[in-house]
């Protein structure tokens, strides 16, 4: 984009979205893959969390 537009025109068009966010392109087991990233860093927090706890009650 910016070789091909002026910088004055380019940085505009870069930050602009589209709206193509809110397009779903797959579902697995029922849900999106904004879904299923809410669910992995639920369950890494989680995880994240019990380690966390486990060391600190053995100190």
């Amino acid at each position: 984009m910016v070789e091909n537009f002026p910088l004055n025109r380019a940085i505009p068009m870069i930050f602009k979205g589209s709206g193509d966010c809110s397009k779903i392109d797959w579902v697995f087991l029922g849900g999106s893959i904004a879904n299923w990233s809410f669910v992995c860093f639920v369950v890494f927090g989680l995880v994240g969390l019990a380690i966390a706890l486990q060391t600190w009650r053995k100190r």
